[in-house]
């Protein structure tokens, strides 16, 4: 059984793949550390996030709401008088 990545393999995963996706980055480690790394870490909340609002609209939890010129709003469901809709 493989032991987990250590926190510099982790980082070093991290740093590997962003620079696959955009092969002509370069930066200093300040700017690494300020840009990159942040950067990969909101893209991966994003996904995250995402997927859980789908799983919650799925689940009746949460409405989607499509706005005419806009982003698209989540709230809570409102739940019917006689318990969680279904």
């Amino acid at each position: 059984m493989a032991s987990p990545p250590t926190a510099t393999e982790s980082v070093a995963r991290e740093i590997l793949a962003y620079l696959t996706k955009r092969p002509s980055a370069s930066d200093t480690l300040d700017g690494i550390l300020q840009w990159w790394l942040p950067r990969i870490r909101l893209e991966e909340a994003t996904e995250t996030v995402e997927q859980a609002l789908v799983l919650l609209e799925r689940r009746h939890l949460v409405d989607r709401i499509a706005l005419a010129a806009g982003p698209v709003m989540y709230r809570r469901r409102e739940l019917a008088a006689d318990g969680p809709a279904a």
